[in-house]
């Protein structure tokens, strides 16, 4: 008797839990509707002040671009030069700050491994560059198809 009290409360607890899971969590095609289906992650690998991999992505609408600096010796910082159309076109960010009175999106300084990322959402030209140490600088653009 106590083993099927048992196993009928289980199930039941099951049950609620698919229930509440069902409810809670947006379905594939609520989240598209949300936030578009992101298609692709494009990584612009930073190795040194003269080498940077993939510095001008062309992409698509909800694809992401993550910066990585992979150069032990240099602190390079990420800095977009459109304010008002990077803000419209950018649906998520991770290490990116908006810079006063500029509007414009830039980073700190990336440490060795760190990374830095946006997903765009709307078409369009976003110009960029990676500023190191020194001042030197290195321009790059993301193409929005």
């Amino acid at each position: 008797m106590k083993k099927s009290r048992l196993l009928s409360q289980g199930i039941l607890i099951v049950l609620i839990s698919i229930v509440a899971c069902i409810l809670w969590f947006p379905s594939s095609t609520e989240a598209q509707e949300s936030y578009g289906p992101q298609r692709q992650c494009y990584i612009v690998k930073i190795i040194s002040h003269d080498n940077v991999e993939l510095i001008s992505p062309a992409i698509h609408s909800y694809d992401c671009v993550v910066w990585l600096n992979w150069s032990k010796e240099e602190t390079p910082k990420i800095v977009f030069t459109e304010g008002k159309a990077c803000k419209l076109s950018i649906t998520a960010r991770t290490g990116f700050e908006i810079d006063d009175p500029s509007g414009c999106f830039l980073t700190k300084p990336l440490n060795y491994g760190e990374t830095a990322s946006l997903m765009f959402s709307g078409p369009g030209v976003f110009n960029y560059y990676i500023e190191f140490k020194g001042g030197k600088k290195l321009e790059g653009k993301i193409e929005v198809k």
